[in-house]
């Protein structure tokens, strides 16, 4: 006759909760507690094991070579100008593509331009590339023009 063993689930640790935070940032700042909250949620044998095994396949993987014919084109979002903090003059797309090696274009939007305006620059702009495929990657507001 079998008998089926009960096995008792580990104790999962807790994450810390919301009032903690809420104090930690209160006494510290929000970068305390968003890097304390992170090592709670590294070390929780729940959540760690996914995070360190993202980080081993970042370390492992290494960037394939961009295709030889296509260059990455960024469409700026609004305030791009006046605001690059903001990231919407695509920064942070721009800094990963140089560092993978892609080719890398901008199209030269009116930073507070109209959707009609900048429709129109955009579809010019294309009309004008023939050298290569292009990969649009629009940033916030620039996907709709």
């Amino acid at each position: 006759m079998n008998h089926a063993t009960a096995v008792a689930e580990p104790k999962l640790a807790a994450l810390p909760a919301f009032e903690e935070l809420r104090e930690l940032s209160a006494r510290g700042g929000v970068d305390a507690a968003t890097t304390f909250l992170y090592q709670a949620v590294l070390d929780s044998p729940q959540h760690g094991w996914f995070i360190k095994k993202v980080q081993a396949l970042r370390r492992e993987t290494k960037p394939s070579p961009p295709p030889a014919d296509v260059k990455l084109v960024i469409v700026p979002g609004a305030f791009h100008r006046e605001n690059p903090r903001s990231g919407s003059d695509g920064h942070v797309v721009r800094e990963q593509a140089r560092r993978m090696g892609w080719p890398l274009d901008i199209i030269p939007l009116a930073s507070t331009g109209s959707i009609v305006e900048n429709a129109q620059t955009i579809c010019h702009w294309l009309s004008q590339q023939r050298d290569s495929r292009l990969l649009l990657v629009s940033v916030g507001e620039g996907g709709s023009d």
